[in-house]
């Protein structure tokens, strides 16, 4: 029978207790929705296994791997232990095939998730919003140490070139190699303190949630300059940088926002060279991870709202 997690004080939480039941995340499920919402399926098998005392099994490929490995370094299959440290760190179990009758008759009740949209809309009916939060901070917080110590560890692997080409694309200064990792904003005059707007242009869940809350989801998606100057005018950031990062749909909000005369000046945009999956990190991760302000739309799957 595989060794169960019974230390409950362990993974970021205080009350999972897995016992015969055993939860399996498919690796050809059927994937919902694109990373964020991949990232919220993630985190929300966590709320359904805790709920049900049950652990959780995956397998190398496919779901949630895949979509883990496109964001975060040291989860890759050449890197080494890196099982044992997933399941130490998240109190996973992962194998290496699915017909292991064995593992199955370990347990007594099994939960397959074939579509992973069945994840995107579970809601807990056990576990508080600040217990979700605690998580959620738990677990992105150990895959954003798995990445720094894995650039560290391997400072000229591809992908931590990848990132480190990424940084300096932006950020400008340093070199493209994990050799040096520091930054400076000053070649493209990017303030220490800055406000990151997200713009994505999804009529359709911009419409239903004017419709379900009452909020206008035309200003968000539309970013006019007057808008953005009246939120950021009174937190004292209308001076400081301004960083759109963006689906590439409405590609006039930012034409609008660097041509007016009060936000132009201090607005820049997201260079569309920093593409590549692994430095989407930076772009949808990185960037406002170190920000002071982030304007997005109530859609956004990027905002951790929409991540509970």
């Amino acid at each position: 029978m595989p060794q169960l997690h019974t230390n409950n004080t362990q993974y970021g939480v205080s009350d999972w207790n897995p016992s015969q039941n055993a939860m399996l995340l498919r690796p050809d499920a059927r994937e919902f929705g694109q990373t964020g919402n991949q990232i919220r399926e993630f985190f929300h098998a966590f709320d359904m296994a805790r709920d049900e005392n049950a652990t959780i099994f995956l397998t190398e490929e496919g779901f949630p791997m895949k979509v883990l490995r496109e964001i975060f370094l040291g989860l890759e299959g050449g890197t080494p232990y890196w099982k044992e440290r997933a399941e130490s760190l998240f109190g996973v179990k992962v194998i290496d095939q699915l017909n292991d009758d064995n593992l199955i008759e370990s347990f007594e009740s099994w939960e397959y998730i074939q579509k992973t949209v069945k994840l995107f809309r579970y809601r807990s009916t056990r576990h508080t919003l600040e217990q979700r939060k605690n998580h959620r901070r738990y677990l992105l917080q150990n895959l954003y140490q798995l990445t720094a110590h894995e650039m560290m560890l391997n400072p000229h692997s591809q992908s931590t070139t990848a990132l480190c080409s990424s940084l300096y694309d932006f950020f400008g200064v340093g070199e493209k190699s994990g050799d040096d990792q520091s930054t400076s904003y000053h070649s493209y005059n990017i303030t220490d303190k800055y406000t990151v707007i997200h713009s994505r242009y999804l009529l359709r869940l911009g419409a239903l949630a004017e419709h379900k809350l009452g909020v206008d989801s035309q200003a968000l998606t539309n970013m006019p300059p007057d808008f953005t100057s009246a939120i950021l005018s009174p937190l004292g950031m209308l001076n400081n940088s301004i960083i759109m990062i963006s689906d590439g749909q409405n590609i006039e909000a930012a034409e609008r926002l660097s041509l007016d005369t009060v936000v132009g000046p201090v607005f820049q945009l997201v260079p569309s060279n920093i593409s590549s999956m692994v430095s989407d990190m930076v772009r949808k991760r990185g960037v406002p991870v170190f920000k002071i302000v982030y304007l997005f739309g109530i859609e956004d799957p990027h905002c951790l709202t929409n991540f509970l």
